[in-house]
Formats: structure tokens, C-alpha cells, sequence
């Protein structure tokens, strides 16, 4: 399976359809009829004004495309190549999407696990959800390692201290007001093992998320630059839960 063939944005399409259209639209009866203005100067405004939305859009669409397909696996590989993993671990993957960052732990995996819950329970119909990782996992070879939940990631059903790392992908954003984000964050510092390691990938809140786990006492908690392999651009936030626990702990992950 290609890095980035099975994780491509909506918005990516979003864009194509908002690229080809419009200039469909402006060549015909639209052009004719939005540029027919009395004044030479108004109508050169508009067709700058125009030509910089235009340019706006291709520009993200080009980075949408690069990201997709070039920048999004590869760096997500990176982050999984940074996990110190023995092979029997047990790891919760929170906004699993189409197994993205499920996949490549579970290749490193020999008798741990991957769980998988998909916060976004609304969005299936647009490829995201349990339905379409099921399929992408039947081909990826290691679909005995991975278990999907449809689990509420407010208030899970796992035991207290189950995993030896959590991974939360460009989800937490979307869950709005904050009190609703906390509850997913206070149920991941409960079922992280003493030691273990939470990792957050996401566009939005990130600064809020590092004081979280400041404000709980956590160790080695950091905040990431820009990583701009994704579109919009990340941040990665970790955090290691105060304990006795070798696993899953990476160094040099947030530099």
C-alpha cells in the first residue's frame, strides 16, 4: 500500500470541484454578466481581486496535494520510527480514520495490539470511521493486530492504566466546547499505564493540551514546532504519565 493512498483529504476534493467549476462558471453567462460594469477601473479590481482568490485556492490545493500523497505518511512513519516498541504493547489509537498511524504500529508489533476508536462517529459517510479502516486493514497484512472499537472516547469501557500508548490524530480539534475535549484528555490519562506515553497530533489547541498535562504533573511534556508535512500545518504534543514503565517512551519525538 502507497504512503498516502488511502488517507486523502475531503477537503482535497472540496477544492478540485471549487478549481474546475469556477472557471466554468466565469467563462459563460457568469463572466459576461459579473464583469459588465461601467467603469474600466472597477473591472480591473475585480479581476485582481478575482485572480488572488483563484491563486488562493490552487496554492492550497497544491499543498493539499503534496501533503496527501508526498508529506502526511511519511510523516506519520517518522513519529512511529521514534517509538521505542518491544512488540507487546497494547496501544489505544483515538481518530483512527483509515488506520493512517494504526498500520505502522501494528507492522511493529509482534503480540501487542492497536485499538482503534474513531471519535468522529458522524463522518462514515465521508470515508472517514470504523467501515472504511475495516477495509483498508483487511490488505494491510497485520489485521490480527489491530481491534476496532466503537468505544465513547468520553467514557471508555477499557480498564484504568490498559495502555502503554495513546496516539490522538487530528481529531481533538473537532470536539467543541473545551469541557468536551477535556473529558476525552482526562479519559486518556486514565487508561495510560504509569510510564507510558500520550502523543497528540493536531492543527488547533495544542498549547492547550501541553497545559493539561502540565497542570496533571506530567513528565517530559512538549510541544512540537509547526510540521508542515501535513496540511494545514501540525503540532505534536507528548506527555509521559508519572510511573515505572519502560515502553513506548521516544526521546527526541517533539524536537
Amino acid at each position: 500500500m502507497k504512503i498516502g493512498s488511502y488517507n486523502i483529504d475531503v477537503s482535497l476534493i472540496v477544492g478540485v470541484l471549487f478549481v474546475v467549476i469556477l472557471p466554468v462558471l466565469l467563462s459563460g453567462y457568469g463572466y459576461d454578466h459579473f464583469f459588465n460594469v461601467e467603469y474600466s477601473w472597477l473591472r480591473i479590481i475585480l479581476l485582481w481581486i478575482l485572480s488572488l482568490i483563484i491563486l488562493y485556492v490552487v496554492m492550497n490545493l497544491l499543498l493539499m496535494i503534496i501533503c496527501t500523497i508526498w508529506g502526511k505518511g511519511r510523516l506519520v512513519k517518522s513519529i512511529v520510527k521514534k517509538i521505542r516498541l518491544s512488540g507487546d504493547e497494547e496501544i489505544l489509537n483515538l481518530g483512527c480514520s483509515r488506520g493512517l498511524f494504526a498500520i505502522q504500529l501494528a507492522k511493529r508489533l509482534s503480540e501487542g495490539k492497536v485499538f482503534c476508536i474513531d471519535i468522529r462517529q458522524d463522518n462514515r459517510s465521508l470515508g472517514e470511521g470504523l467501515d472504511s479502516l475495516k477495509r483498508t486493514v483487511k490488505d494491510s497484512g497485520v489485521a490480527e493486530r489491530i481491534v476496532l472499537s466503537d468505544a465513547n472516547p468520553k467514557k471508555m469501557s477499557f480498564q484504568t492504566g490498559k495502555f502503554d500508548l495513546i496516539i490522538n490524530n487530528l481529531v481533538l480539534h473537532e470536539v467543541k466546547p473545551y469541557e468536551e475535549r477535556e473529558k476525552i484528555l482526562k479519559e486518556m490519562a486514565r487508561v495510560i499505564k504509569p510510564g507510558g506515553m500520550i502523543i497528540i497530533v493536531d492543527l488547533q489547541y495544542t498549547r492547550e493540551y501541553k497545559t493539561f498535562f502540565n497542570f496533571l504533573g506530567w513528565k517530559k511534556v512538549a510541544r512540537s514546532p509547526l510540521r508542515w508535512m501535513m496540511f494545514p500545518p501540525v503540532r505534536i504534543v507528548t506527555a509521559i504519565k508519572p510511573g515505572a514503565n519502560k515502553k513506548a517512551v521516544p526521546e527526541t519525538l517533539p524536537k
